[in-house]
């Protein structure tokens, strides 16, 4: 059984390709969602080379029938009235499925299945089920908890506000690098009940928070030039090491010293 997907190109009309029986209102709802805007100081025309060195967003959005858009939109090509084509590919997981094998959403970043063009025809090619990436294996996540030791307990707090109070804010991830992000996602994502990881909505890569993502990645210069900052709660690990200080949430320091102990399992 293959996962219903949808197809879109930043320099065409709209959907460039939808599985059969996806829903109009799901249609509709996509062509507004799907978009890319490059980090600030990319030039008007990149070279393919620039192309190839900007992020990629990857998101799982929430819609308005409670159903869910996990989707992969990445820079493709220089050239065309913008400057820059951007291609995305994803699935539409209705409310209450859940993807093969009950993978976590944040897990399917960096699979091969996600692709970077249009498919012949207009009809999706099947995917049954996304590979996980191995930038996200247990082992990669242990060692980079370690490289961000002073966040940890952080983070893992404001994660768990998120979850208790839908109303509080978004937060913000500052990375360099957002497969940075991607694996700050993952260690949440293992950190939580499975019911509450597979909804929990995010972007590796925006210029803008929007969407109603409950976390986003965005890049120092894109978070510098940012409207009302106090708008969101930030983790910013493109700054100096906060200074040490007390986390008073109990389960946040716990699943940052399991982290460090290299034993995720628990």
């Amino acid at each position: 059984m293959s996962l219903a997907q949808l197809h879109h190109t930043s320099s065409g009309p709209g959907l460039a390709a939808v599985s059969p029986g996806v829903p109009p209102g799901i249609r509709k709802a996509a062509e507004h969602l799907f978009g890319y805007v490059p980090p600030r100081g990319t030039p008007p025309h990149p070279t393919p080379a620039e192309v190839d060195r900007l992020p990629t967003a990857y998101a799982l959005t929430a819609l308005e029938d409670g159903s869910l858009l996990l989707s992969h939109t990445a820079p493709v090509a220089a050239g065309g009235p913008a400057g820059l084509t951007a291609h995305t590919h994803a699935v539409h997981l209705p409310h209450g499925a859940a993807l093969p094998d009950d993978a976590l959403p944040v897990f399917c970043w960096g699979a091969p299945q996600w692709a970077r063009t249009t498919p012949e025809g207009g009809v999706p090619k099947p995917v049954a089920a996304f590979t996980p990436a191995r930038e996200l294996s247990r082992s990669a996540l242990t060692q980079f908890a370690a490289t961000r030791t002073p966040w940890l307990a952080d983070f893992f707090a404001a994660i768990r506000t998120l979850v208790a109070d839908p109303a509080s804010p978004p937060l913000v991830v500052v990375e360099r690098d957002p497969v940075a992000v991607a694996r700050w996602l993952a260690l949440a994502a293992t950190a939580l009940p499975p019911s509450e990881a597979h909804r929990l909505t995010f972007t590796t890569y925006t210029r803008v928070p929007a969407h109603g993502h409950r976390i986003s990645g965005m890049l120092p210069e894109d978070y510098a030039a940012l409207d009302d900052p106090g708008r969101y709660r930030v983790l910013d690990c493109s700054a100096a090491p906060p200074p040490p200080r007390p986390v008073p949430d109990l389960w946040a320091r716990l699943c940052a010293r399991v982290w460090l102990a290299g034993a995720p399992g628990l």
